[in-house]
C-alpha cells in the first residue's frame, strides 16, 4: 500500500503533459510580452507555450527576436522528450507582417527550425499541432505523378481517423518538376471526407510560398492543389476536419459580422464546435458581400466562453492565388482579418484553439528545463527501483523505438545531407 501511494504521488508530482508549459525558446527568441516597445498590444498576445493532450502536442503563442529580423535555418525553440513527432513535420507560421509567413519545421529531434524566414521580427506558433506516435496513421491513395517519398527524416503523407475527426500529416512529392495548379495529389476513403469542400494552407520545403490545398467531398481522388507551384513537396500537416455535416448538433453557426455571409455553397458553412478539453474548432468559407476584405475587418464573433485566453494569429486561405490572410482570434472572441490578401473570401478550415482564461502568463519554468524537487527525486528513485524489480521478475518488454537526428546534423536548405537523399515509402490505393 505504501509503495502504491508513493507511485501515485510521484506521478502526480511529475506528470505535467496535460497542462500548458512555457516553450523553451532558443536563438535569441523571447516571448512577445517583452516587446512592448515594438508591438503596441504586446501584453494581449499569448506567451509561447506547449501542451500534450493524449498523443497530441499543441503549440501556441507569439515570439520575437529583439535584434531581428529572423534568420532562416536557425533553431528557434526546442521540445522535450515525449513532445516530439516520430518524423519531421512543417507548418506555415504567421510572421506578423503583410501576407507573409515563415516555414517552421518541427524536427524529430525536438528542434523547431525556422527553415525559411519572412522579413519580420516575430513568429506565431498558433496552429502547430502533431502526434507523438504512429498509432492509427494510414497511407492515403496516391495520384499519378506524385509519390510518398520525402527528404530523409521527414514524414510522408498519412491520415488518421479520430472519431468523426480526420487529421493528416506529412508530405506528398511530385515525381518530376514542380506542382501545378489543380494537380491531384491523392485521396482518402469516402467515409473519411468532409461533408463539403474544405481548404487548407500548405507549404513546400523550398521557400515561404504557400499552396492552397483542397480536400473535396466527392471525387475518388479528393486531395488537390487548387493554387500553388512552389517546390516539389506539398504538406498536409494543417489538414484537420470533421466528417459531420452542417446540420449536426455539435456544429453551431458562427455569428458573422454585418456585410459578411457564407461563401460558395459547395464549401463548408462557417461554423464552430467545442471538442475534448475545451478545444474549439472552426470551419467554413466566409465571403464579403461587397468589395474585398480590408485590413482590420471583423468577420465574426465567438460566443462568451468560446474565445481564446489571449490573442492568437493564423494564416488563412484567401481563395485566390497563394497569398494568405493573417487572421487574428482575439481574447474577446473577435475574429479579425488583421492583414488582408485583398480577396473577398477567407477560409477558416483547420483553425483550432483552446478556450479558457489566464493563457498569457508563462509557466515559471519551461518543461524542458524544469528541476525536480528533493521529494520528487526521492519518489522517482523508489518508483524506478520498483519498475526494475518488476521487469526482472516478469521479463523485459520490447524496447521503444527511438529516433535520433545525429551529431552535426544540418538544417540548411542548400547542400544539406538530409535533403539530398530520399527514402521510399509504401504507397497504398483505395
Amino acid at each position: 500500500m505504501l509503495l502504491l501511494s508513493c507511485i501515485a504521488l510521484a506521478l502526480a508530482q511529475t506528470k505535467r503533459a496535460d497542462s500548458w508549459q512555457s516553450l523553451d525558446l532558443k536563438g535569441g527568441m523571447n516571448s512577445v510580452v517583452a516587446f512592448g516597445n515594438r508591438l503596441k498590444t504586446a501584453k494581449s498576445w499569448q506567451h509561447p507555450q506547449l501542451m500534450k493532450q493524449g498523443e497530441r502536442v499543441y503549440l501556441r503563442g507569439l515570439a520575437g527576436k529583439e535584434g531581428g529580423p529572423l534568420v532562416a535555418n536557425t533553431v528557434i525553440a526546442a521540445l522535450p522528450e515525449g513532445f516530439r513527432p516520430p518524423l519531421s513535420l512543417c507548418f506555415p507560421a504567421v510572421a506578423h507582417s503583410r501576407q507573409q509567413t515563415h516555414l517552421v519545421c518541427v524536427m524529430r529531434d525536438g528542434n523547431l527550425v525556422l527553415r525559411t524566414a519572412a522579413a519580420s521580427h516575430f513568429v506565431a506558433f498558433d496552429g502547430i499541432s502533431f502526434d507523438t506516435t504512429n498509432t492509427g496513421w494510414m497511407s492515403p491513395a496516391v495520384a499519378a505523378g506524385y509519390e510518398l517519398k520525402t527528404p530523409t527524416g521527414f514524414q510522408p503523407a498519412q491520415y488518421k481517423l479520430q472519431g468523426k475527426l480526420v487529421l493528416m500529416r506529412g508530405f506528398f512529392r511530385k515525381k518530376a518538376g514542380q506542382p501545378s495548379n489543380n494537380d491531384v495529389l491523392g485521396g482518402i476513403p469516402k467515409s473519411s471526407r468532409p461533408y463539403a469542400n474544405a481548404g487548407f494552407v500548405s507549404v513546400s520545403l523550398k521557400d515561404t510560398a504557400m499552396h492552397w490545398l483542397g480536400v473535396y467531398a466527392q471525387p475518388l481522388l479528393n486531395l488537390a492543389i487548387i493554387q500553388g507551384t512552389a517546390g516539389r513537396e506539398v504538406s498536409v500537416d494543417t489538414v484537420c476536419f470533421s466528417t459531420l455535416g452542417e446540420g449536426d448538433a455539435a456544429w453551431k453557426p458562427l455569428a458573422l459580422s454585418k456585410g459578411f455571409t457564407r461563401g460558395m455553397l459547395d464549401w463548408q458553412a462557417p461554423q464552430y464546435r467545442e471538442g475534448e478539453g475545451g478545444l474549439i474548432y472552426l470551419r467554413g468559407m466566409v465571403g464579403k458581400q461587397s468589395g474585398a476584405i480590408a485590413d482590420g475587418d471583423v468577420i465574426a464573433k465567438l460566443p462568451v466562453g468560446s474565445s481564446p485566453p489571449a490573442h492568437l494569429s493564423y494564416p488563412a486561405i484567401a481563395h485566390t492565388g497563394t497569398t494568405v490572410h493573417r487572421l487574428d482570434l482575439l481574447k474577446d472572441g473577435t475574429v479579425n482579418v488583421a492583414r488582408t490578401a485583398g480577396t473577398a473570401y477567407v477560409i477558416l478550415d483547420g483553425l483550432r484553439f483552446f478556450r479558457g482564461a489566464g493563457g498569457i502568463v508563462a509557466a515559471a519554468v519551461p518543461v524542458a528545463s524544469r528541476r525536480t524537487s528533493s521529494l520528487e527525486g526521492f519518489l522517482l528513485v523508489g518508483l524506478i527501483g520498483s519498475a526494475v524489480a518488476y521487469i526482472a521478475t516478469h521479463g523485459k518488454g520490447a524496447a521503444p523505438r527511438r529516433f535520433t537526428q545525429g551529431a552535426g546534423a544540418s538544417y540548411g536548405s542548400a547542400g544539406a545531407t538530409e535533403h539530398d537523399s530520399f527514402v521510399t515509402q509504401t504507397e497504398s490505393t483505395l
